[in-house]
């Protein structure tokens, strides 16, 4: 389980066993953009099946910090890979809900998991703590943290 905490920003997070890879590809046009999905027809085997993972995390990550979930269009939004920025999101003109609007995302890989954090960009990069649940009369235990990445990297921008 994962919950992600902020003050002051719109923040989603989402989980997703890293074994799922497989039948998130069988899905993917459905839910993915068509410049995702010719990132993703560019990848074979491995590669191919953590790019799905990835993309499907980070899309599900995004609708829940919209607070709109699954009313959002889909292939109206992308997570596109490359690049100076390493990933970046880029919203459809056409669609233009979203336009104006910068946001700041990482992935992380826990414990055969992978979750992305989602966070309206409001200045640095947010600080991650993590905590490990306990059970119900102990104290939660702060783990230490991995260095996680923010993205997009952009000049200027931790």
């Amino acid at each position: 389980m994962v919950c992600l905490i902020a003050r002051g920003t719109e923040v989603g997070v989402d989980l997703e066993p890293c074994k799922q890879a497989e039948k998130i590809v069988e899905l993917a046009p459905q839910v993915f953009s068509s410049l995702e999905l010719a990132q993703l027809e560019e990848l074979r085997g491995e590669a191919k099946l953590d790019r799905a993972l990835s993309l499907w995390t980070l899309k599900e990550a995004y609708i829940k910090a919209r607070g709109l979930g699954f009313s959002l269009p889909l292939q109206k939004f992308s997570f596109l890979f490359g690049g100076e920025a390493g990933i970046r999101l880029e919203v459809d003109p056409a669609w233009g809900e979203d336009a104006g609007r910068s946001w700041q995302f990482s992935l992380i890989e826990r414990e055969g998991h992978r979750i992305a954090l989602m966070a309206g960009r409001g200045g640095a990069a947010p600080k991650l703590q993590q905590w490990e649940a306990r059970p119900v009369l102990a104290a939660p235990k702060l783990l230490t943290s991995g260095a996680e990445r923010w993205l997009p990297t952009e000049p200027g921008f931790p």
